[in-house]
């Protein structure tokens, strides 16, 4: 803290505020406190274990939680069968002519099915 923030400190402890000009004591020494006074905060409790974790991930002493859990990766959980197909189904909505209609796929289907057999009538053949 400078001399300058201690006196005025003083100051303002023993009544004389009057007398300073009217600046927020918060915004005339950025070392005076620890945390921006315009910030808006949340109180969260954590069990010791998670607590105990979050400590040990600071880089150091100065970083506070708040800069940890901002650089903290979280799992999103990875994606499900199930989830897949809800997003395809909203994507075939939102864009139907992105997607190979049902005629199409089955044409494919086919073609591919009439592929694979002969390709195992040639391994059968001993012949290419």
């Amino acid at each position: 803290m400078s001399q300058e923030s201690r006196l005025r400190t003083e100051r303002v402890l023993a009544g004389e505020a009057a007398l300073l000009p009217l600046i927020p004591l918060a915004l005339t020494d950025p070392g005076l406190f620890m945390h921006d006074p315009c910030m808006a905060t949340k109180t969260i409790s954590l069990e010791l274990d998670a607590y105990e974790k979050l400590k040990k991930a600071k880089r150091s002493e100065r970083e506070s939680f708040s800069e940890v859990v901002r650089r903290a990766r979280w799992d999103d959980g990875g994606s499900t069968g199930s989830s897949i197909l809800a997003h395809l189904a909203r994507l075939r909505t939102r864009h139907p002519t992105c997607f190979l209609s049902d005629e199409v796929l089955d044409e494919l289907d086919e073609r591919v099915g009439a592929r694979s057999a002969r390709r195992v009538l040639v391994a059968d053949d001993g012949r290419r």
